[in-house]
């Protein structure tokens, strides 16, 4: 009999009504109530967090991975049941925060509350229960008929009872009939460095580039002295003008690691194939390339957090160390 521990944190799926709207309320022994279990599996819940997963922060994350860390004898696999807004900045720390790690952990969550009529948190629960009984080692975000490596996910829609998408590789596994069904994989993780953290201590911001719009944000963050920054970039990137140059060079020279994520989902940073790419070499900034925005933010969060070596983490951040 495969041995399971379901992690609650809240979110829309444990939501119940109160006098201001939904809010988290259930426990996992409420929401195991909802769903059929088989018989060859054997539940048990740890209630961890009970938030909207508007409210997580990187301690939460920290929590988590210790909770699942300190529990990977005594268990096959792992669910973790999550709201939607964050799922994919969970999933990805996760990543990191578990390289090594020996088991599956399967994140999940719903559109809609499990008390709702017509709900898809039935279902989601059910099958993440049957896919960490057999999923191969490593952390996955099960939404709808879609199983995907947290590494690649990305919340598409508000509404759509599929509404998580991989936006960059293969999925990692689909649901048919009932069944969670996984596709082979590689790379899932080709990192030998230790993934112990025990506090994500580093401030990294992120700053869009909006059409007309200046850098001031990149020089106020440099003044309150950020560790990374995380420049959201038109297409395959570059630099709008000098006044952004400026601004990035002062933040370099002050010790600061810069990033750039494209802001498009597909597609990646190629930084000779426009004049304004030019500079950004020089300047220090990374190459995110095909990485989205909530995986390239966990990893320099991580990465800053772990290593005080600025030359490491940069090589670090450029190699896939757990196929992202």
């Amino acid at each position: 009999m495969k041995k399971i521990l379901l992690i609650t944190t809240g979110g829309t799926i444990s939501c119940d009504s109160t006098q201001s709207g939904l809010a988290p309320q259930l426990d996992g022994e409420r929401l195991l109530s909802f769903i059929s279990i088989d018989n060859d599996v054997q539940v048990e819940v740890d209630d961890l967090l009970l938030l909207d997963s508007t409210a997580i922060k990187p301690e939460h994350w920290v929590r988590i991975a210790e909770k699942i860390k300190s529990s990977e004898e005594e268990y096959d696999g792992f669910v973790v049941t999550h709201g939607t807004d964050t799922m994919s900045y969970t999933a990805a720390m996760l990543s990191f925060l578990l390289l090594g790690f020996s088991k599956s952990v399967i994140i999940t969550g719903s559109m809609k509350a499990m008390i709702e009529d017509n709900s898809d948190a039935t279902v989601n629960l059910e099958n993440a229960v049957r896919a960490a009984k057999k999923a191969p080692r490593g952390v996955f975000v099960l939404f709808g008929s879609r199983i995907m490596r947290g590494i690649d996910s990305y919340k598409l829609s508000t509404e759509d009872f599929d509404g998580f998408i991989s936006p960059k590789s293969n999925y990692a596994g689909a649901v048919k009939d009932g069944e969670p069904e996984f596709f082979p994989l590689e790379n899932i993780d080709d990192c030998e460095i230790e993934s112990a953290v025990t506090k994500l201590s580093a401030k990294v911001g992120a700053v869009m580039m909006l059409p007309g719009e200046g850098c001031e944000i990149i020089k106020k963050y440099t003044e309150l002295r950020y560790d990374g920054i995380i420049v959201i970039a038109y297409g395959t990137g570059g630099l709008p003008d000098k006044e952004w140059e400026t601004a990035l060079k002062g933040a370099s020279q002050a010790g600061i690691c810069l990033a750039m994520v494209s802001q498009c989902r597909r597609g990646r940073i190629d930084t000779d194939r426009y004049s304004v790419g030019g500079g950004l070499q020089e300047l220090g900034i990374i190459s995110c390339r095909d990485m989205g925005l909530e995986t390239a933010y966990c990893k320099l969060l991580w990465l800053l957090s772990r290593f005080d070596d600025t030359a490491k983490i940069k090589r670090l951040f450029s190699l896939s160390l757990c196929g992202e």
